[in-house]
Parts: C-alpha cells; structure tokens; sequence
C-alpha cells in the first residue's frame, strides 16, 4: 500500500522533515518531487491574473507500506 502527502511547508527544511516522519512511522522507499512545474505554472497564472507573483513551496513525499515476512 503506497501513502502520500502534499505540502507547502514554509520550511526549508519541510521536505526532508516529512519524508523522516514518514520512516518513522515504518514507510519504506519514501521519496519527494518539489512539483517545480506547479509552483513555475502557479506564478505564471497569477501574473496572467495581473496579482503579485507570490512563489510557495510545495511538494509530495510518498512511501510504501512495508510488508511484514512471512514466519517473522
């Protein structure tokens, strides 16, 4: 089973801080996509809409829940 969360944490630091929550809570392969495209379209659209560009950060960071083996 694959868990996932979205973001736009203010934090630099957000990014790595979720993806070792979500190891702690025993997610396995987590890993993280700064969405760049969203965040450059978002600018852009707000250009468009002649409002202040205003950047956030955001991301996604996802993991799989890890399998228990069999006879352990």
């Amino acid at each position: 089973m694959r868990r996932s969360a979205t973001s736009s944490h203010s934090s630099a630091a957000g990014r790595d801080e979720i993806e070792t929550l979500f190891e702690a809570h025993g997610l396995v392969n987590v890993e993280s996509d700064p969405l760049l495209d969203l965040v450059a379209a978002q600018a852009q659209r707000m250009v468009e809409e002649g409002r202040e560009r205003r950047t956030h950060r955001r991301y996604v960071v996802w993991g799989d829940v890890a399998r228990l083996r069999a006879g352990g």
